[in-house]
């Protein structure tokens, strides 16, 4: 197995200049992507202050997985403020996802107008599907800056816990602004190992005051239930006034903790196969492969690698990989990536490796050593 590369975040027009020289085609024939809505509050932002982005992307085509959703913030001359992307989506035919961004906006963020521009990518970034120059505009204004907020370190002990025992998780809060803010309620939102909210899982801390330039540690308590869902569990700390109709700021800390014994899921590679074969330099090679989950757990954020090797398995070729899948316990699924062969490949016989990562790609739960060969005339 060789290592990997990820790719940093590209600018639209990088993007675009690369895809003149890959050519590489798009594993979905016909998806049609457009923003069904965008919106950001407050509106105007008070610099210092936390910007909730949200956009409703729909597919108007077909079937389309392994999408990136890139978000994007531009001040008036067109510098590029905000980034955030969330690769892995996998959309149905007619489907409509929301997304979510925090842009926590600097203390000393210029007045103004800016523009939130939204694109949908292909798996590696290597199509433009959709590109919404002016997907939604608001204000940044220094005009109300006497309440602005951030929140700094999260810390939780202990890390581990059993399905009863309880931690304590603090959040350093400093009121950013140049005025005393009182009435404000601080939130702990807890999501399962899976994202999802589930019974009791927030704690608030109400009628909080704090001096202007104050910073304070704020501190919770959370007991499991006994019947928890076992795993790592992420942490949301929010900041909101005291109707709770401005939130003044957001941070997460994923996998900040676990609950009980931690299981790692495991996998088989099965029946993996290429067409046509043989297949000739130029053309579309695809390879069909089927993963199984063996284990007894439900198994989220996965990560399936495809690679095409040499005959000895020892050089690689080039690489496609899918991420963000979910697997029930014992569920067999089907995965299927396109490739064009390099028209200056040697002809010859050629291999196909099959991994199985976690989410971040630090744990591999499968590798099929040559499951499968083709040859190129």
């Amino acid at each position: 197995m060789r290592r990997f590369l990820t790719m940093s975040i590209v600018t639209v027009a990088t993007l675009a200049a690369v895809f003149g020289v890959l050519g590489v085609p798009s594993a979905n024939a016909d998806p049609n992507f457009s923003v069904a809505s965008a919106s950001t509050t407050p509106d105007p932002v008070t610099p210092g202050s936390t910007a909730t982005i949200t956009v409703s992307v729909k597919n108007s085509g077909t079937l389309a997985s392994g999408i990136i959703v890139d978000m994007e913030v531009y001040n008036s001359g067109g510098g590029k403020v905000f980034q955030q992307y969330i690769p892995g989506n996998t959309f149905g035919a007619g489907e409509t996802k929301t997304f979510q961004w925090f842009w926590a906006t600097p203390a000393n963020q210029a007045a103004g107008t800016y523009t939130v521009k939204v694109g949908v990518f292909t798996n590696h970034w290597v199509t433009l599907l959709l590109w919404a120059n002016s997907a939604d505009t608001f204000m940044v204004s220094p005009s109300n800056p006497g309440v602005a907020f951030s929140i700094g370190n999260i810390s939780v002990s202990p890390t581990a816990i059993q399905g009863g025992g309880t931690v304590s998780i603090s959040a350093v809060v400093t009121n950013t602004g140049s005025s005393g803010a009182n009435g404000i309620n601080v939130l702990l939102h807890l999501a399962d190992p899976f994202g999802n909210d589930f019974a009791n899982n927030q704690v608030v801390i109400e009628n909080q005051s704090f001096s202007a330039g104050q910073t304070r540690t704020i501190t919770f308590q959370w007991t499991a239930p006994g019947g928890a869902t076992q795993g790592a569990y992420t942490v949301g700390i929010g900041v909101f006034n005291a109707s709770w109709s401005q939130m003044y700021a957001w941070k997460n800390s994923p996998s900040a903790f676990t609950v009980g014994a931690v299981q790692n899921p495991t996998f088989t590679v099965g029946a993996t196969g290429v067409s046509p074969n043989p297949v000739a330099r130029g053309a579309t090679a695809t390879v069909n492969t089927n993963v199984r989950n063996t284990s007894g757990i439900t198994a989220t954020n996965i990560i399936i690698l495809c690679e095409i090797n040499t005959a000895d398995g020892s050089t690689n070729i080039t690489s496609q990989y899918i991420s963000g899948q979910t697997f029930t316990a014992g569920q067999n699924r089907a995965f299927a990536f396109a490739f064009t062969i390099p028209g200056n490949l040697a002809p010859g016989t050629y291999t196909i490796d099959i991994g199985v990562f976690n989410g971040d790609w630090s744990k591999l739960y499968k590798w099929g050593f040559m499951v499968s060969s083709f040859t190129v005339q």
